[in-house]
C-alpha cells in the first residue's frame, strides 16, 4: 500500500508521478474553484483539496516538480504522512536538485530552508539552512519596513490593512501587527542552537542584540499585537 494512501486522490497522484513526468511536465492552471477563498498572508488553513489548488495557481509553468516540492512542505508542516513525506522530500532533491534550484521561486526555495531547519540530516545542513531563512526573512522584514518610509510613525489604519505595493517573486508582505514569521523565526532558532556550539550562541546572543537596540526588529516587535506569534 502506499504511504500516500490515505490522501485525497489529485495528491497521491501528484505524489507518486515518476522523476520524468515532474521533470518535464508543466503546471497548468487549476480547473477548479477555491471552497473558501483566504486572503495571501493569513494564518487560516485550507482544506488539502483546496490547498492544491493554491498550490497550482502558485506554480502555473512550472515544472511538476515544483508543484510536488510544494505539497510535500504543506504535509511536513502539518505533519500528515510526515515520514513519507520527508523520504519523498529528499529524494526529490536528490534525483532534481539542478531544476528545482532553477525553477522554484524564492518563496518556496525559503520554504525548503524552513523545511530542512526543522528536519535538516545533520546540524550543519540545519545551521546553514537558517542562514538562509534568517538572510530572507530580514529582506522581508525590511521591504515591508519601506512600504511606511513616508510615515515612521504608522496610523493604526495603515497597520490594520494588508500591506499593498510589492511581492519578492512571491512572498508576501510582512503583517505588522500579527504576522508570525519572526515569532515561527525565533522558535526554530531556539530549537536549533542547541546543536551549533559556539556559532549557534553568537547566533542566538545577535538576534537578543537586533531586539534591544533600535532595528527593524525591535521597532516592530513594539507595534505587533499577537501573543501567538510574539518574539
Amino acid at each position: 500500500m502506499s504511504a500516500f494512501a490515505d490522501l485525497p486522490r489529485r495528491w497521491r497522484l501528484l505524489l507518486e508521478d515518476g522523476d520524468e513526468v515532474l521533470a518535464t511536465t508543466l503546471v497548468n492552471e487549476p480547473r477548479r474553484a477555491l471552497k473558501v477563498e483566504i486572503p495571501a498572508g493569513g494564518t487560516e488553513r485550507h482544506t488539502l483539496a483546496d490547498q492544491l489548488i493554491v498550490l497550482e495557481r502558485d506554480h502555473v509553468g512550472r515544472p511538476l516538480a515544483t508543484l510536488c516540492h510544494a505539497a510535500l512542505i504543506v504535509l511536513i508542516r502539518r505533519e500528515i504522512a510526515l515520514d513519507a513525506a520527508l523520504d519523498r522530500f529528499f529524494a526529490l532533491w536528490d534525483h532534481h536538485e539542478a531544476l528545482l534550484l532553477a525553477s522554484l521561486s524564492f518563496r518556496w526555495l525559503v520554504s525548503a530552508a524552513d523545511t530542512l531547519v526543522d528536519h535538516g540530516r545533520s546540524p550543519a545542513e540545519r545551521g546553514t539552512a537558517f542562514g538562509v531563512v534568517l538572510f530572507a526573512n530580514t529582506l522581508k522584514l525590511y521591504e515591508t519596513e519601506r512600504v511606511f518610509s513616508q510615515s515612521l510613525d504608522p496610523s493604526e489604519a495603515d497597520l490594520e490593512r494588508q500591506t499593498p505595493g510589492y511581492s519578492l517573486d512571491g512572498i508576501v508582505p510582512f503583517r505588522v501587527q500579527r504576522g508570525d514569521t519572526i515569532g515561527n523565526m525565533v522558535k526554530r532558532k531556539d530549537r536549533l542552537i542547541g546543536d551549533l556550539g559556539l556559532a549557534g550562541r553568537l547566533l542566538d546572543q545577535a538576534m537578543q542584540r537586533a531586539n534591544a537596540v533600535d532595528t527593524v526588529y525591535s521597532r516592530f516587535r513594539k507595534l505587533h499585537k499577537s501573543r501567538t506569534h510574539a518574539w
